[in-house]
């Protein structure tokens, strides 16, 4: 099955964008553009970014979000090795430290499982995003064209490679 998709980063006025396409395990480059934002408004940039996503043909829908932001907090953490839905229990408290009087989103991944003298353990990436700022993100995209699939910061991305 072939899927398009759009990767996207904008942060300090400096948006890039990748438009590719999946098919199986291969992936193929179609366009991309990367552009410095010097817009006043928001509303300004938007157009702007539009703009250059028609000039440079990125049509996909199918959008990777790619974070960057002092607000997202990445933590590695180990913990002795336990059962997923335990895991994700004991990361939540761990993301509620991180942002104790606000309400976030947060996610994890297992980076490594290691054996040591006490046992099994697992190290594993939190990551953790002020609520309001993935809202943001969320209306940023829907506001260009673009359906969020994935919201992501460049330290998971460099982990699942």
């Amino acid at each position: 099955m072939t899927k398009r998709y759009c990767a996207i980063q904008y942060s300090d006025g400096k948006f890039s964008a990748i438009e590719f396409v999946k098919k199986g395990s291969l992936i193929k480059i179609k366009s991309a553009v990367s552009s410095q934002i010097n817009n006043t408004s928001k509303e300004e940039a938007v157009e702007e970014i539009i703009g250059l996503l028609n000039e440079n043909k990125i049509s996909a829908n199918n959008t990777i979000f790619i974070a960057k932001s002092p607000l997202i907090k990445n933590e590695i953490k180990s913990f002795p090795k336990m059962p997923k839905k335990e895991l994700a229990e004991v990361v939540e408290r761990e993301a509620r430290r991180i942002f104790p009087d606000e309400e976030f989103f947060h996610d994890f991944i297992i980076i490594e499982e290691k054996e040591e003298r006490r046992g099994k353990k697992v190290d594993v990436l939190i990551s953790v995003a002020p609520q309001n700022y993935i809202s943001e993100l969320f209306s940023f995209l829907r506001k260009i064209g673009k359906t969020p699939e994935l919201i992501t910061t460049k330290i998971q991305n460099y982990i699942e490679l």
